[in-house]
């Protein structure tokens, strides 16, 4: 995926990494040709067992928040926008991404599209 994609849904999770989780236990940032998977240290093995070549698995905690990590990488990448999964994220869980990333967000996934077609 050229775009950066903030993946939410555990089923594509798991399709895109093979990591099963809980809802909202952890998030995969797609970007390029690199998966960026992140949890907190409850899946300290899974962060540590995660040995596929484009997946860079990354932990989440107080002093290292979703929103940081993600902030790094898409400085990193060269990107001032963000897609999350329409169907799957709240609009209140965007907004407080929005804010704290400090980026252009937008939606991605039927709900969008329904959207703009109305």
């Amino acid at each position: 995926m050229r775009y950066p994609l903030l993946i939410s849904n555990p089923t594509n999770i798991l399709h895109l990494t093979g990591i099963s989780i809980e809802s909202r236990d952890g998030w995969a940032l797609a970007i390029e040709d690199e998966i960026f998977f992140f949890t907190d240290a409850r899946y300290s093995d899974v962060l540590n067992s995660t040995k596929k070549p484009n997946i860079t698995t990354q932990e989440i905690s107080a002093t290292h928040p979703l929103s940081v990590r993600i902030q790094k990488i898409l400085a990193l990448k060269n990107h001032n926008e963000l897609y999350y999964e329409a169907d799957n994220l709240t609009v209140n869980e965007m907004k407080l991404l929005r804010k704290k990333v400090g980026c252009k967000t937008e939606a991605y996934g039927r709900r969008s599209s329904q959207a703009a077609s109305n």
